[in-house]
């Protein structure tokens, strides 16, 4: 048998079972997408019968339901947009922590001082993203939640500047949270500010500043020696 075709052979295995994997991942991928919007399309379906639009602004269409949008849709609204992400992502980052101080101790037992250093700072900033996560969100949600009470007693001009100001603020706290992932990730991940400066065209100026040094496993927030 002519070894070269067997090699052929193999290797086209090999390209058939990984362009399998990818299409098997893509597709878990469109139908976590269909079933997350579908999910939130039916959880927000009540605003069609419980809201009512009067002069631009939003109102209970119906006593009966100010209970459920002052009480029972602030706690939904609290638990979904904020802390079930925020137990779902630490408990996700403590679990990728936790294989990866296994998989160190596993292939080297003599970790060097260097390589704890970036598991240490690769920990410190996967719990940072999840707590950001919390802090900038929550404040928004129970603001949201508990805006009403606040309004009722504001009497003032002033009372109700400083409601407009705390709404204001808890919006920023909210947009900040989708930018402040990207600046966490530059400032700690090697692996990432690679890849960022390979799509700036940076490349060749971030070798001189930082050689490749093959015995690493890159990460998304850092590298991690393997031998």
């Amino acid at each position: 048998m002519d070894p070269g075709l067997g090699g052929r052979r193999k290797a086209g295995g090999n390209f058939r079972s990984t362009s399998g994997q990818r299409f098997v991942y893509e597709e878990v991928c469109c139908h976590s997408v269909d079933l997350t919007a579908t999910a939130l399309m039916i959880l927000n379906a009540h605003f069609f019968w419980t809201e009512s639009i009067v002069d631009t602004y939003c109102y209970t269409s119906d006593t009966k339901y100010e209970y459920f949008r002052n009480v029972v849709w602030s706690w939904i609204d609290f638990v979904v947009a904020s802390l079930a992400p925020f137990v779902l992502m630490i408990s996700i980052n403590v679990a990728i922590i936790v294989r990866l101080v296994y998989l160190r101790k596993r292939r080297n037992l003599n970790a060097r001082a260097d390589d704890k250093t970036r598991m240490n700072t690769m920990t410190a900033i996967l719990i940072t993203v999840s707590l950001m996560f919390f802090i900038t969100t929550a404040p928004i949600t129970i603001f949201v939640g508990t805006q009403e009470y606040w309004w009722s007693k504001a009497e003032t001009d002033r009372d109700a500047a400083k409601l407009d100001l705390v709404w204001a603020s808890v919006n920023m706290a909210a947009y900040t949270n989708c930018a402040i992932n990207f600046i966490l990730y530059c400032l700690s991940g090697p692996s990432f500010r690679r890849e960022l400066a390979k799509m700036l065209l940076l490349e060749r100026w971030l070798n001189k500043v930082q050689p490749i040094d093959n015995s690493t496993v890159s990460t998304a927030l850092g590298t991690i020696r393997t031998n």
